[in-house]
């Protein structure tokens, strides 16, 4: 992508849950828009969030819920489909894992970039069975 990068935006993916995080920083960005949309670019390696007004079945357009925009610190987005979307192109086969992302946000197109080679495993903690 040859604009300037932006403000350093983040998500996190859960393969075991099948979520993706988002910051919440990265809906504000956009002007909390109503529906974001998830373009993967396989060839530059790269995911991109964008602001859509509408939704686009089938382009892995979701809608915001703005109530849920109020609590905690990150947006979820459930979608198995998305997932091995990214998983795929990324090369991970370990469902088991959570991974963070770290890109920059493009306001001239109001989307985040999230080159895919930013990729970093996060630790999981031991749940309430010490597992």
């Amino acid at each position: 992508m040859s604009e300037p990068k932006g403000e350093a935006v983040f998500m996190a993916v859960d393969m075991r849950r099948r979520r993706i995080r988002i910051h919440k920083t990265v809906i504000h960005l956009m002007g909390n828009p109503k529906y974001i949309q998830f373009l993967v670019n396989p060839e530059e390696m790269v995911v991109g969030i964008r602001s859509v007004e509408q939704d686009n079945p089938g382009d892995q357009t979701y809608k915001v819920s703005q109530r849920l925009l109020t609590s905690k610190s990150s947006y979820e987005i459930c979608s198995s489909l998305l997932i091995e979307r990214l998983c795929n192109v990324m090369g991970v086969f370990d469902h088991e894992i959570s991974f963070r992302l770290s890109g920059y946000f493009v306001a001239s197109r109001k989307m985040a970039v999230f080159p895919l080679d930013s990729f970093e495993e996060i630790e999981r903690q031991g749940d309430a069975h010490g597992q």
